[in-house]
């Protein structure tokens, strides 16, 4: 499945170690993901390591500066200012290995799954972990591991975000 195939945005909070970052996108670029389907969050970095990511970022990068500290801060102002249809929250610690964004985005398929989740398998490929509705039910689901999941935007609309 090519990324032109879906309309996402990859956002990656950030809280100083902008060098981790800045490893981040360098996997993901190699992977051939496009640099404006990247938005780097700092929520809440010391004024140095703000300056220091401005100055770093690939050109096409987003950087959107959120004041409030709080994984939680930086994924809400975020997926607000994605138009896209589809919004993948990656640790700025994460290094891709691969173009894992296919396999992430193929459940959406089914108009049934509003978020999917990857895990690394114990030969390090990742694995799809999980791909459900938010709520089915009055069931309260299972969290999906916070490192890498993608969200339908219409979803976290309908929730308010996180």
């Amino acid at each position: 499945m090519p990324h032109v195939t879906h309309n996402y945005l990859i956002i990656v909070p950030q809280y100083g170690r902008h060098e981790l970052t800045l490893s981040c996108l360098s996997s993901l670029l190699r992977h051939g993901v496009p640099h404006d389907r990247i938005m780097v969050v700092d929520n809440g970095s010391d004024l140095q390591d703000q300056r220091e990511t401005a100055c770093s970022l690939p050109a096409g990068v987003k950087l959107i500066l959120e004041s409030r500290r709080g994984i939680t801060h930086a994924w809400n102002h975020g997926w607000r200012e994605s138009p896209c249809e589809y919004v993948i929250f990656l640790n700025n610690d994460t290094v891709a290995s691969g173009d894992f964004i296919p396999t992430l985005l193929a459940p959406f398929e089914n108009p049934q799954v509003d978020i999917v989740g990857l895990k690394r398998g114990d030969d390090r490929e990742l694995r799809l972990l999980q791909a459900k509705k938010i709520f089915p039910g009055n069931e309260y689901p299972r969290l999906i591991q916070g490192w890498c999941f993608a969200v339908r935007r219409c979803s976290l609309v309908k929730l308010h975000g996180f």
